[in-house]
């Protein structure tokens, strides 16, 4: 989440912290489905609640040990992604909060009806159940997968779910930053690096990481720059690239 992301899709820090902390792996109470049910029912608690949504992120000790950008890793959330902490708007227009371009919206609004719809996947709950007792206190809850996706030119929150075996995947959208995007996938730096360099054929998909498929570079036609210039005040950094042979 906040802090430089070199790809357009990944997961980062502060949601591997939640995504573990939702998955109850640091959990060593049995049985531990249980416990992670337990912890997910009290996560949808407090987030139908009208508890502030970086309070909520602010009870996950996850991120309050993780660092992003010399602060916690909640604190770096409020920073970048919430907007006004009175208001919960965001507007990079006329206050120049954050670090998204270009936009307004009401992003806790959104994070926490997604992290409400997904957990609720996760639970096998109705959206309009209480949330004074679960249905289904015994049931092993369904495991979360979250993936971060940058830029587009508004934010949204994905939720998709797969009945077997079922799982729930949330992936948050947004706006872009201005962060240097790497033109080649194996190589996330600022420098330059030749088309040739790398080309990585995985035998063996990681327990936890992405693959992607891609050409091996990608480079910005400039020739394309000024009608790309049209459409940046919607989508910064629009613009023509090409790839290389696959």
């Amino acid at each position: 989440m906040p802090g430089s992301m070199p790809y357009h899709l990944e997961t980062g820090p502060s949601l591997i912290a939640i995504e573990r902390y939702l998955n109850g792996d640091d959990l060593t109470a049995t049985p531990k489905p249980v416990a992670a049910r337990q912890r997910l029912w009290k996560m949808r608690t407090a987030l139908r609640s009208p508890t502030p949504f970086i309070d909520i992120l602010n009870s996950v000790p996850a991120l309050q040990t993780a660092v992003v950008d010399n602060r916690s890793a909640a604190q770096a959330i409020a920073d970048f992604w919430l907007g006004d902490p009175t208001t919960g708007q965001y507007d990079s227009g006329s206050r120049g909060e954050g670090k998204w371009l270009n936009y307004r919206g009401a992003p806790g609004d959104i994070f926490r009806q997604t992290f409400t719809r997904a957990i609720e996947l996760a639970l096998g709950v109705d959206h309009n159940a209480g949330t004074a007792n679960d249905p289904h206190p015994d049931a092993a809850p369904a495991p979360l997968l979250l993936m971060w996706k940058c830029a587009q030119p508004w934010l949204e929150g994905w939720v998709q779910c797969r009945p077997s075996p079922r799982c729930v995947v949330v992936v948050l959208c947004t706006p872009s930053d201005g962060n240097f995007i790497a033109l080649d996938p194996a190589f996330p730096s600022r420098e330059t690096p030749q088309p040739t360099d790398f080309h990585i054929e995985p035998n063996k998909a990681p327990d936890r990481g992405s693959m992607v498929v891609t050409h091996r570079f990608h480079t910005f036609n400039a020739k394309e720059a000024s009608s790309a210039a049209k459409s940046r005040e919607a989508y910064p950094g629009g613009g023509q690239f090409s790839g290389a042979p696959l």
